[in-house]
């Protein structure tokens, strides 16, 4: 007398099958987007602030006319000069 074992069918749900399915899709479209798709083009807008700085680069000034001026002269240092190795 034979004693017959039959393996278990193992059905697959359609749960298991839609997750399956998405996962793969959403490895591939990272695996595309990542390697093979070409790189976008970016738009620089440049903002407000960035150009009154190009304006203020552009300015041309004598640097001789300034260290002369009566208002750079009438300015003070802050703070003495310290000789090496003193702690006020």
């Amino acid at each position: 007398m034979a004693i017959l074992i039959e393996d278990k069918k193992k059905n697959l749900s359609p749960l298991t099958l839609i997750l399956v399915v998405m996962s793969v899709g959403v490895i591939g479209l990272g695996v595309y987007l990542l390697f093979f798709s070409p790189a976008p083009v970016i738009d620089l807008v440049i903002p407000v602030p960035l150009k009154v700085t190009e304006e203020l680069v552009r300015v041309e000034f004598d640097p001789v006319k300034v260290v002369n001026s009566a208002s750079f002269r009438a300015l003070r240092p802050d703070t003495s000069v310290s000789s090496v190795g003193s702690w006020p």
